[in-house]
Order: structure tokens, then sequence, then C-alpha cells
């Protein structure tokens, strides 16, 4: 039972990682998009920090912090609009995407 657990909490760290790193691949246009429009509100949005379980309502991304350059297991904000159109934060662990394979 303990190793499923174990295992569930692997998977989800993983998800979240890796949606993490997919989400990143394209957040340049995004904070682009956002930059324009409003930075003073999404710096003004408070930032919830994300637990296992969590259940998240998101449905467009606007910005994701910058990691490319931290080979590290990292905090990193997301801005998000939820499906009523209002703005959210939330702060979760990913590992950069600056680690070079020499």
């Amino acid at each position: 039972m303990k190793s499923t657990i174990r295992i569930a909490g692997l998977f989800a760290a993983i998800t979240l990682v890796s949606a993490g790193g997919l989400a990143h691949a394209g957040q340049t246009q995004l904070i682009q998009d956002v930059s324009r429009d409003a930075p003073s509100r999404l710096e003004q949005t408070p930032v919830e920090t994300y637990h296992y379980g969590m259940k998240l309502d998101i449905a467009r991304v606007l910005s994701i912090s910058d990691t490319s350059q931290v080979c590290d297991v990292v905090p990193s904000v997301m801005h998000y609009e939820d499906r009523e159109g209002k703005l959210r934060a939330l702060e979760y662990l990913i590992h950069g995407g600056g680690c070079l394979d020499n």
C-alpha cells in the first residue's frame, strides 16, 4: 500500500514537472501578450502554493516563471485565468531546464 502511494505521488510530481516544461516551451509568446495588457494585475494576484491533489481550474495560462537557466528543483509561478476569467497565480516546484549534459 505504501509503495502504491509513493508511486502515485511520484507520478503526480512527474506529471506536474512535465506539464511545467511543456507550458514553459510556449511561454515567451504568452508573456509578451500579457505584458502588453496588464503586468501590474499579474503582480498583484495572490500566489497560492500547489499541494498534491489540489483541484486546478486552468482555462488559459498567461505566464510561467523562466527556469531555463537553472539546473535544480526551484519554485516556479504560473499566472492563469480560471473558467470564470479570474486571474490566479500558482507556485509549484519544477526542475529547471538549464542542465547541460556534457
